[in-house]
């Protein structure tokens, strides 16, 4: 059994004159209608014949008060939107800094 292979391209930021970069700005910018702040990283786009999914993570500082539930809702919606046959997956990031008084 043949199987059909389907690109995979994986962003961590690079930039390619190409669609594939306005595809990593767009969804950035979509992110970011949500909060400014929010920023994505390990993009990866898998086309196939009936959709285009967009997997990513998604960096939340600590100073934005929102739930992941929330975030992912908003997220998906903001995506989904605008092209109907787009899929979403994404990993939340809280990683924070924390700070020692010495």
């Amino acid at each position: 059994m043949l199987m059909q292979k389907q690109p995979i391209i994986h962003h961590d930021p690079i930039s390619f004159e190409d669609n594939r970069e306005n595809s990593r700005n767009w969804v950035e910018n979509k992110v970011q209608t949500i909060d400014g702040r929010l920023t994505i990283n390990d993009l990866l786009i898998n086309e196939s014949i009936d959709a285009i999914e967009y997997t990513f993570d998604v960096y939340i500082p600590m100073e934005v008060n929102i739930t992941d539930e929330k975030l992912e809702y908003q997220i998906n919606n903001a995506l989904i939107n605008e092209h109907k046959n787009v899929k979403v997956k994404m990993t939340i990031d809280r990683s924070r800094i924390e700070t020692l008084n010495l």
